[in-house]
């Protein structure tokens, strides 16, 4: 109901906003790249919360991030036969693989031109550019799927630190001083190490 207001005034400028669930961003997700699969539940939830504005909720763990909406989601999907999950192996390790079935091709290249062409409420204050949204996902997708666990722990910890950090919105401003902190205590030591 908050976005009633927002959703009035695009209309009002002639613009076409829709909202999304955590099914519909996980699908736009699968389809970008040229559908190409995702590598690893993490892949999903970190690759949404490296979007300059989180579709969905997130709770912070020791060493990731974790939604609740896209975990619903995916199992929903994969149950409705719309998203294939399969396991391969590579180089030892186990890969767990998310791609997107015949019939979740056709849903997400509907919903891919419905997006393309509309304004999407994310949350209760901002409204993006369907077509710029679609972009970031893009870049996002590529940047970030198939990231070995090594990898995401080096991004995520760099995240702390950086001026576009999403942490802010789950701790206060101690804690994230606090985190902040202790990050650079951890490369100050790891260069140390290299010296």
């Amino acid at each position: 109901m908050k976005t009633l207001w927002k959703q009035s005034v695009l209309t009002e400028m002639g613009l076409t906003p829709i909202s999304l669930s955590a099914r519909d961003w996980l699908l736009l997700l699968l389809q970008a790249n040229d559908q190409n699969p995702i590598q690893g539940e993490e892949s999903i939830h970190i690759t949404f919360f490296m979007m300059q504005y989180p579709p969905v909720d997130f709770k912070p763990l020791v060493l990731s991030v974790f939604s609740q909406p896209l975990y619903d989601a995916l199992e929903q999907l994969i149950n409705e036969g719309l998203v294939e999950k399969s396991f391969s192996q590579e180089r030892g390790k186990i890969i767990e693989t998310f791609k997107l079935s015949d019939r979740g091709v056709r849903e997400a290249e509907l919903l891919y031109e419905k997006v393309r062409k509309s304004w999407v409420i994310i949350g209760d204050l901002v409204a993006r550019d369907g077509s710029k949204l679609l972009g970031e996902l893009e870049a996002l997708k590529k940047t970030y799927n198939g990231k070995d666990l090594l990898e995401w722990l080096r991004i995520f910890m760099e995240r702390i630190d950086s001026p576009e950090s999403s942490f802010d919105i789950f701790f206060t401003k101690a804690e994230s001083d606090y985190m902040k902190k202790l990050y650079r205590v951890y490369r100050r030591t790891l260069d140390l190490r290299h010296f």
